[in-house]
């Protein structure tokens, strides 16, 4: 009989979970299973979370222009905020991992919604820099504990022919979030009031609270504690028109998967067959976040200033107008995601955020050129953008357009402003373009099926700390990528930098070609049978 690479017989390793007279039934009855009103509600409870992260990110790219300003941030400091936020997003996906196995999905989002409440007070009633930091922290902790758990939830009480689009909605609420958010922006810039843009925020969890009484645990984690009747009354309400028999059989697939080893454990992690999906869920979450995406979303108002749109409400009106592409095409993945796969949309919004990173470093090369950080405002001479981004510099479009130190008189003399009051025309235009494009491709696909292939491919008596892990690599590179971003563009220019994200993202590209099994179709305990009973490169893509 075949071995695997530890010597495992495959026969014998999954005789006891195939039960192909059960699974054969369960199929069935979820190829007839429509989205019910009850599923769609319980759904975008768990998917406020989602939400509140994005709202976070839209209003955090705003705010960020007008803390500058109260609090005279250097580009040192505007990096720490984004920063610090993410590393809390760090240490929240690793405990909510944790948590999530041993008290229950229910409970940990909660938790999430408590501790985004909790940050948003602390950030708006800040009135030095290093509450500001502890605020900003515990909203990324939130951050953290969301991106683990919502996928997570959302993919153990959905139909195995709509999990892609249930978990979708994680996305869609976040991209949707990010839109309003901005919108607020515009509303609040004018008055310069970041205070009570954060003290919105805080609304949001609260309404998730409310709803979060009124949903039920995961099926799947009440039968791994035992509690099968309590499993079958919420899969009645997933499934309405099921038969007794029908969930039944689906309890007993469920049980089967955590019957040799329910306790779990983060060792368990490290052998086989567990390491597989580990390496990649872990690998797919770096690679996304070295596609520079959500560090270029945190900056976005920045970004469009420096191309050369001057104020700052049209900043954040064409910060909307991505926003608004990227919730366009997360719609378009939705409805193709349990059609085409998954794999084969990853790897189209792989390539395309590929053409949009050379395509916005192309743009950003004619405004500002592969100019870094000089040691003089006066060097950068005319080059407006390049002038600006440095904040020790102001730029002056008098005698042909000149740079000069913010603290010299020499800038009064030439009427200098610390942003492009002449656009680059044609330039600044294909930037934007190129920036939206980018922004639209990565949200086909690249955004969002990442976190929907870690919610599948781990096994249910681990899956909450194997996505806590996950999450915890994402939002701690997001702190790496974030925190270097600002530094690395002085180092190699915004052109370079942008093209750095290309590479890593082509090198992505062969990482999931070479690794990545098609999951559509599939339920939870099928891809966990999957990785114990095949060679994981020759895995079925059907």
């Amino acid at each position: 009989m075949e071995k695997g690479d530890h010597g495992v017989s495959f026969g014998e390793a999954t005789e006891d979970h195939r039960h192909d007279e059960y699974r054969e039934i369960i199929r069935e009855v979820e190829l007839k299973t429509n989205i019910t009103t009850y599923l769609y509600f319980v759904v975008i409870t768990v998917a406020i979370s989602g939400f509140t992260t994005g709202y976070d990110v839209g209003i955090l790219s705003s705010a960020i222009l007008m803390l500058e300003k109260d609090f005279v941030l250097t580009t040192v400091q505007k990096a720490i905020i984004v920063g610090i936020t993410n590393a809390g997003g760090f240490f929240g996906g690793i405990i909510a991992g944790y948590v999530a196995d041993v008290a229950g999905r229910k409970l940990t989002t909660f938790l999430n919604a408590a501790f985004f409440f909790a940050g948003y007070v602390l950030s708006s009633f800040s009135t030095a820099f290093l509450i500001l930091l502890v605020g900003r922290f515990t909203v990324g902790f939130a951050g953290g504990i969301s991106s683990m758990i919502t996928p997570t939830y959302i993919s153990e009480i959905s139909p195995v022919f709509h999990r892609g689009e249930l978990v979708t909605w994680n996305n869609l609420m976040y991209t949707a979030a990010q839109t309003i958010a901005i919108l607020i922006s515009i509303i609040f810039s004018s008055v310069g009031d970041w205070r009570w843009m954060f003290r919105a925020s805080a609304i949001i969890p609260l309404i998730q609270i409310i709803g979060l009484f009124l949903i039920p645990e995961s099926p799947r984690f009440l039968v791994k504690n035992g509690k099968n009747e309590e499993a079958i009354v919420i899969l009645q309400e997933i499934y309405p028109n099921s038969s007794r028999e029908f969930l039944e059989d689906e309890i007993e697939v469920i049980r089967q998967t955590v019957s040799e080893d329910n306790k779990g454990s983060y060792k368990l992690l490290l052998k086989y067959p567990y390491r597989r999906p580990l390496v990649i869920a872990c690998g797919l979450l770096i690679i996304q976040e070295l596609a520079g995406y959500d560090t270029l979303m945190y900056y976005a108002a920045t970004i469009i200033k420096i191309i050369g749109f001057a104020a700052t409400t049209t900043a954040i009106i064409y910060s909307l107008a991505i926003s608004v592409s990227s919730f366009i095409m997360l719609m378009v993945s939705k409805y193709f995601i349990d059609r085409i796969g998954r794999r084969k949309i990853l790897l189209s919004s792989m390539a395309g955020t590929i053409i949009g990173l050379i395509l916005f470093s192309i743009g950003f090369s004619f405004i500002t050129g592969f100019v870094t950080k000089q040691s003089s405002c006066i060097n950068y001479e005319n080059l407006c953008s390049a002038c600006v981004s440095d904040d020790r510099c102001m730029f002056s479009n008098s005698n042909g357009g000149i740079c000069v130190d913010k603290n010299s008189t020499v800038s009064v003399t030439y009427g200098a402003y610390d942003i492009c009051i002449k656009n680059h025309e044609a330039g600044a235009w294909f930037t934007l373009c190129a920036f939206t494009l980018f922004s639209m491709l990565y949200s086909l696909g690249f955004g969002n099926i990442t976190w929907l292939i870690q919610s599948e491919i781990f096994p249910l008596n681990i899956r909450g700390r194997a996505t806590g892990i996950g999450a915890a690599a994402n939002w701690g590179m997001t702190a790496i990528v974030s925190g270097i971003f600002l530094p690395l563009t002085e180092v190699i220019t915004i052109p370079g930098t942008l093209l750095l994200f290309a590479l890593f993202t082509l090198l992505g590209f062969i990482f999931v070609y070479c690794l990545l099994p098609e999951t559509v179709g599939k339920s939870l305990e099928e891809i966990q049978d999957y990785f114990v009973s095949t060679i994981l490169y020759y895995m079925s893509t059907s």
